[in-house]
């Protein structure tokens, strides 16, 4: 039974610790950008994504590309 409660109170922190990291600090806040594909090209990370039309999660008319040198600021193009 011991084993059984060490466990189980593993699983649970793994799972707390994993849920905390969850978009704690997304890349793309301002739309929404489904299937990110990402590249390094000299040191720099593009993202290329979909963007979803407002109101309507299947239609992309357009595609976004965010560039990263440090992967914490990133410039939309």
């Amino acid at each position: 039974m011991n084993k059984l409660l060490r466990s189980t109170s593993i699983l649970l922190a793994a799972v707390g610790i994993t849920s905390m990291g969850i978009a704690q600090n997304p890349i793309v806040q301002t739309s929404y950008t489904p299937d990110p594909a990402p590249m390094v090209y000299n040191n720099t990370v593009y993202l290329y994504s979909g963007q979803d039309e407002p109101g309507d999660y299947f239609t992309m008319n357009a595609w976004r590309v965010y560039s990263s040198v440090d992967m914490v600021n990133w410039t939309d193009h």
